[in-house]
């Protein structure tokens, strides 16, 4: 899961490269780290070992979304990294899943009613 906030992109000289791809809201650019090369003697070239350690910012490339590969291979950035002036990328079917959830159990398990009970009051304001 990529994190809510911005770090500058790595400037590690031939380690670091892009990849547009495709996606239903336009185009996405991932940020990949290269932590090795196989050599393949039957076709005489390295095969790169890549891992997507982000995900570039559409505002400014100098700037990427990171994960958590990217404080695997770069913990000593973790102290710059700067907040994102906006409210949070998460969708908002994830904000209310964990409602959803909780009323399920409470319907589920009759608990309204148990706590009515106890305590003689509207089970709804109980629960807010």
């Amino acid at each position: 899961m990529f994190k809510d906030f911005l770090v500058s992109t790595p400037d590690e000289k031939g380690k670091i490269t892009t990849q547009t791809r495709k996606t239903q809201a336009g185009k996405t650019v991932y940020v990949l780290y290269e932590i090795g090369r196989t050599y393949n003697a039957a076709k005489k070239y390295n095969i790169p070992h890549r891992v997507v350690i982000g995900k570039a910012d559409p505002n400014d490339p100098e700037k990427m979304y990171p994960n958590e590969k990217y404080f695997e291979h770069f913990p000593q950035t973790v102290e710059k990294v700067e907040p994102i002036e906006e409210n949070s990328l998460r969708s908002c079917a994830l904000e209310i899943g964990s409602f959803i959830v909780i009323d399920k159990i409470i319907k589920h398990y009759k608990l309204d009613k148990i706590a009515s009970a106890w305590f003689g009051r509207d089970p709804a304001s109980f629960w807010t």
